[in-house]
């Protein structure tokens, strides 16, 4: 997979996750959460907040998808990717303390598929000081 797919991959996940935890938090609350009356004012505010980084990271993503090789492109692969490891951690433990329902393993999924990806076009692009 080259970096441009990745980063385009990766805006698509940022956008449908966004705009789901910004305009329809409820929904997320009723897919997500083993018990619903968990979800509250405040998480859902939480939710929206997490949700417009998410937004704002698939600008990021989508116009950095024809950068050149350089230190700056490395590091934008490095967010998904090392973020995926602790939404790895995160849902894991949340699916196993029944808190998250199991379709949370998909979010798990995504993770892993963010983590391997971004760290194997990190391992193949080698960025050389001038």
């Amino acid at each position: 997979m080259t970096a441009k797919i990745y980063f385009i991959v990766q805006t698509i996940i940022c956008l449908g996750f966004g705009f789901t935890l910004v305009f329809m938090p409820a929904y997320l609350g009723e897919v997500y959460l083993t018990n619903t009356s968990w979800r509250t004012e405040a998480s859902d505010l939480l939710g929206k907040g997490y949700g417009s980084l998410l937004i704002t990271l698939a600008f990021v993503f989508w116009n950095a998808k024809d950068a050149k090789l350089s230190s700056g492109r490395r590091l934008l692969l490095m967010i998904p990717c090392f973020s995926g490891i602790f939404l790895i951690i995160i849902h894991t433990m949340a699916i196993l303390a029944k808190v998250e329902t199991t379709a949370a393993w998909g979010t798990v999924a995504i993770s892993v598929y963010s983590f391997v990806v971004g760290g194997m076009l990190l391992m193949k692009e080698k960025v050389t000081e001038a």
